[in-house]
């Protein structure tokens, strides 16, 4: 959730070197439970590193999105830290997990490309004869995840120039997949079908991993499905969603990347005063770490959202955080922000390149920044420059 943006970037690891863990059995799942190549997790694993399908819970369970999932955390460690020693390590990971998912994958009646079967994790729909179901195709959310998994594997190779003989493969699949869609409530779509749920307020809210982590729903880029995001989790909420710490957590991220900043605050407080425990911990009920980090990591989006190519300073501030300092914010360009705000607005800004970068900063008018490694620059609040230095 927060350990490279917070510039913890080692406690990430141990996230990922469970994934070597996992590689081995994840790839005797996909050959002998799918009769196809590469790497494959399903929602759950353990200490030995189990991938294929574990528990009975029908709408997670058949689920074969767990490994493309925690191959996006590998993208991400890389986008910061440009850590080629990490990429020559786990780059076979990465490039197995797109080879099973360019075999998995069909095409629907329309000629697009989906995934399945699997599920929307974990809701339930209604079909038009008013039966319940779970198993699906082409659920929202496994396109979202593959959308992310296909393209950062394809900056990736292209960056460095690394073999590309699976990428006119991948763009096929990307040129054919499905957009997302705005179903009958305004709502984004969760299945390839709009159903209706059997649990409207249902915890999960798996449709709108295009909104965040991923950054498939913007602002600035897509408004229109912003709206239906925001339809969405309204939705939700009126039907009693939101009651798991984590889930709350979840929603305190969704409004950040809605600048819905007074929602955010709101969904941060009530996270902290009914779903915290004395000792801190998240009351999933019992306890879940997703709560914890995501709720902190939900606080830092308010104050800064990172797109690589432009990042917004304090797009969903809250009145009650008027005044402020961050430090020591990692940003994917491959900089270093520290800033202060005063009555809402920006203050001062300093960033400290760690390497060669260029992005544009964000706030009430856009500022481009070129910066070299070692450099730092400070800017005042209207984005002058006060200086430049290096190290």
């Amino acid at each position: 959730w927060i350990a490279e943006k917070t510039g913890l970037s080692k406690l990430h690891m141990p996230l990922l070197e469970h994934l070597q863990r996992m590689y081995p059995h994840g790839k005797d799942v996909a050959e002998k439970m799918y009769g196809i190549d590469g790497f494959c997790c399903h929602h759950n694993t353990d200490i030995w590193g189990d991938c294929a399908p574990q528990d009975n819970h029908v709408s997670s369970t058949l689920w074969p999105m767990g490994g493309a999932w925690f191959c996006l955390h590998l993208i991400e460690h890389y986008k910061y830290t440009k850590d080629m020693e990490f990429l020559k390590e786990y780059y076979g990971i990465l490039k197995d997990a797109v080879k099973f998912f360019l075999q998995y994958m069909v095409k629907d009646a329309h000629g697009k490309w989906i995934s399945g079967p699997s599920s929307s994790p974990e809701n339930i729909y209604l079909n038009q004869k008013g039966e319940a179901g779970c198993l699906c195709m082409g659920a929202s959310m496994d396109t979202e995840i593959i959308k992310e998994l296909f393209n950062g594997y394809l900056e990736i190779t292209e960056e460095n120039q690394l073999p590309n003989d699976l990428n006119e493969a991948i763009n096929e699949r990307l040129n054919h997949m499905p957009e997302l869609q705005i179903g009958k409530y305004g709502q984004i779509q969760e299945w390839s079908e709009d159903y209706d749920e059997v649990e409207p307020g249902h915890r999960h809210i798996s449709q709108l991993f295009a909104l965040y982590p991923a950054g498939q729903i913007r602002m600035d880029k897509t408004p229109e499905l912003a709206q239906a995001a925001k339809q969405t989790i309204e939705r939700r909420l009126k039907y009693g969603g939101g009651h798991t710490g984590w889930s709350k957590a979840w929603i305190i991220l969704f409004y950040a990347r809605l600048w819905e900043k007074e929602e955010a605050w709101k969904n941060l407080k009530e996270l902290l005063e009914y779903a915290t425990l004395n000792n801190l911990f998240d009351n999933h009920p019992p306890f879940q770490i997703d709560g914890n980090f995501g709720g902190a990591c939900g606080l830092l989006e308010m104050l800064i959202q990172d797109y690589s190519d432009k990042v917004f300073l304090l797009p969903a501030l809250p009145n009650s955080l008027s005044d402020g300092e961050v430090n020591g914010v990692c940003l994917k360009a491959g900089a270093v922000l520290d800033m202060k705000w005063k009555e809402g607005n920006i203050d001062k800004i300093k960033i400290t390149a760690m390497r060669d970068c260029k992005f544009i900063l964000v706030a009430e008018k856009e500022y481009p920044l070129h910066l070299k490694k070692d450099q730092t620059v400070f800017l005042d609040k209207n984005f002058k420059e006060r200086g430049r230095k290096t190290k």
